[in-house]
């Protein structure tokens, strides 16, 4: 090396010494808090700046980087809530030849509690998005903001850390002396510099409170009560959030020395932001004292924990917290009661329960699969609850009626019986209609049936007079008793009764005529023997011996060969459809 060399090499040696010196002094008089660059540490709050130049292998090309970063602590009120942390920049600058490749910036807040060293205590990712490469001689500052709950023990001593590292930092390439591969080794510098957390801010606010009250006298169930209604409105006229806001109302009346409460509200769960207003409605009523309302008058006490001068561990509040606020008193003034009306003894009401039934019915045929036909009945049983109570044990008999004579007054008699199914619906409330729908068959009897009639029986156990005991009903058991309904009902005819055309009974002539008027050689319909043959050539008079009704039908739905009668009706009538003057049999079951 030649004289020249080492000169210029002392002297940067030199200038180095001298700034280096100059920057020592100035940082010693700088104040250690309160500043983006002053750390309270041994060191003078020296901002680090990490550098690094290594030698690259053979057939490599790296780059170099250079950090330095700022913090500054925090303590601020987000929507009423102390939110601690750290914030500032991270300026990296990339003093090689070549292009950062894979950027990463991780930010760490640490700790020193008493003589211990720092250690880590929160850390987060910084956002390198905005400038994820660095060119060759570029530089860039990184903004960051970090939030933590700091420890609660006392005496505690913060420090901000930044990891700055990139895939291909000189030196620590894969294949090196620091980075072995085949994955590649990230590398960079790690500034440090302490801060302090600021004191918080107290919080404390003040409150605004108004009221508005108007009385009213309302009568419930013939018994008189006293009621007051209006709002409370509340406003926060601080500049922070409320904490803990209460409202107490009571409707007071002083009896003798002091006031009693009468009728008292609370309402709380929301806290007001700073210059929001709430309104608070209120409605309380008391029945009508025994003693003279004497000064009522309605208070109101509206509290936080909060309060400017209030706040825990201070002169007027040495516990942690204390609710203090504002108080609002309204005098009332009630409307005089009007005197008693007498009022009558209310007849008791006794629990009855009666019924009403109405029924409908309509006969049908079918055809079972051995081709016989099926006769039945069908329609609906419509009850109605005519008590105040809901019925017990509902039961519906049902039964098939017959008349088999045509004399004038001859009665029903019962044939088949069947109970109703009332499981849709049991039990009738007081003054409910039920229609039980239902359709069953019997078999026809063998004799001559003139009409036929439906009748039901609609029966309950708690059926007014006949409950156990009474008179109708000895008991100890319970007695069915309800209504009857009856409705008359006729039988169709089955569908194959009749021959297909044109086929005569007993091999008769197809021709369908009669000789000589006389009547065919075929059996009588319904089984009725013929009251004889009609002379040679005469005509039937249209009238059946005996007053006997006709059975309807002729065989294979020819007519005779004479001529029709003058379309009247046979000469015997049709039974009384009313119903005979003999009593309805007993329900009871």
């Amino acid at each position: 090396m030649d004289i020249k060399s080492k000169q210029t090499k002392y002297q940067s040696r030199s200038l180095f010494i001298f700034i280096s010196s100059i920057m020592l002094s100035l940082f010693a008089f700088l104040p250690l808090s309160n500043t983006l660059w002053a750390e309270k540490l041994n060191l003078g709050g020296l901002i680090q700046i990490g550098s690094w130049e290594t030698s690259t292998p053979p057939g490599q090309a790296g780059t170099t980087l250079s950090a330095e970063k700022t913090a500054v602590g925090f303590a601020e009120e987000i929507d009423g809530e102390i939110i601690y942390g750290v914030r500032g920049e991270i300026c990296v600058s990339n003093g090689g030849e070549r292009a950062t490749e894979g950027l990463t910036i991780i930010d760490t807040v640490q700790v020193k509690a008493g003589a211990g060293g720092f250690e880590d205590y929160y850390s987060e990712t910084v956002d390198v998005s905005i400038k994820p490469i660095l060119e060759p001689g570029e530089g860039y500052c990184y903004p960051y903001e970090i939030s933590f709950d700091p420890p609660v023990a006392e005496k505690t001593g913060f420090r901000n850390t930044a990891k700055v590292t990139i895939a291909n930092h000189s030196g620590w390439l894969p294949g090196g002396n620091h980075c072995e591969g085949p994955d590649p080794c990230y590398f960079g510098p790690t500034p440090k510099i302490g801060f302090e957390l600021p004191e918080p801010p107290t919080l404390a606010t003040e409150l605004f409170a108004t009221q508005s009250t108007f009385t009213i006298l309302e009568t419930i169930s013939g018994e008189t009560f006293y009621s007051t209604q209006g709002e409370i409105c509340i406003t926060n006229t601080g500049i922070h959030y409320t904490k803990g806001l209460l409202i107490q109302t009571s409707v007071q009346n002083q009896v003798k020395d002091a006031f009693e409460d009468k009728a008292t509200s609370e309402f709380s769960g929301i806290e007001l932001a700073p210059e929001e207003k709430y309104c608070y409605s209120y409605d309380l009523s008391f029945p009508d004292p025994e003693e003279t309302l004497k000064e009522p008058q309605l208070l109101t006490i509206v509290t936080i924990n909060n309060y400017v001068g209030w706040l825990g561990h201070s002169e007027n509040c040495p516990e942690e917290l204390c609710a203090f606020g504002k108080k609002l008193i309204s005098a009332l003034e009630f409307p005089i009661p009007p005197p008693p009306t007498p009022t009558e003894t209310p007849v008791p009401v006794e629990d009855t329960t009666t019924l009403s039934v109405e029924k409908s019915a309509m006969g049908f045929v079918n055809i079972t699969v051995e081709g016989e036909p099926q006769y039945g009945v069908q329609g609906e049983v419509c009850v109605k609850n005519e008590g105040n109570i809901p019925t017990e044990n509902l039961a519906l008999f049902d039964t098939v009626q017959l008349k088999t004579s045509s004399e004038e007054g001859a009665p029903f008699e019962s044939y088949f019986e069947i109970q109703l199914d009332t499981k849709d619906k049991p039990i009738l409330d007081a003054g409910e209609l039920f229609c039980y729908p239902y359709a069953f068959t019997f078999i026809l009897p063998e004799s001559e049936v003139i009409q036929f009639r439906n009748t039901v029986n609609a029966a309950i156990t708690n059926y007014v007079e006949w409950l156990p005991g009474e008179e109708n009903c000895l008991g100890p058991e319970s007695c069915l008793y309800g209504p009857i309904a009856s409705a008359e009902f006729e039988l169709p005819d089955a569908p194959d009764a009749e021959e297909p055309d044109g086929e005569e009974p007993d091999g008769e002539e197809p021709d369908g005529e009669e000789p000589d008027g006389e009547e065919p050689d075929g059996e009588e319909p319904d089984g009725e023997e013929p009251d004889g043959e009609e002379p040679d050539g005469e005509e039937p008079d249209g009238e059946e011996p005996d007053g006997e009704e006709p059975d309807g039908e002729e065989p294979d739905g020819e007519e005779p060969d004479g001529e029709e009668p003058d379309g009247e009706e046979p000469d015997t009538e049709e039974p009384d459809t009313e119903e005979p003057d003999t009593e309805e049999p007993d329900t009871e079951e």
